[in-house]
């Protein structure tokens, strides 16, 4: 059903991507606190989910790996 759905939308996600980043960023941040607060409407989990947006950002920004678990 996807694939039936997301081939004659092909044109609107390339053109999607080609938004400038310092837009589409904010955008991305936006979706993401309001999905968060609709799911319980705690705000609570609105902080989780900063707190983990920072240490993904710091991990990524610091170049740390994950250690293998296998």
């Amino acid at each position: 059903m996807l694939l039936v759905l997301n081939l004659p939308l092909v044109g609107i996600w390339v053109q999607l991507l080609r938004t400038p980043y310092r837009i589409l960023f904010p955008l991305i941040l936006l979706f993401c606190l309001i999905g968060v607060y609709s799911l319980n409407s705690s705000t609570v989990e609105i902080y989780i989910m900063i707190i983990f947006g920072v240490i993904g950002y710091l991990t990524k920004k610091h170049d740390m790996k994950l250690p293998h678990l296998y």
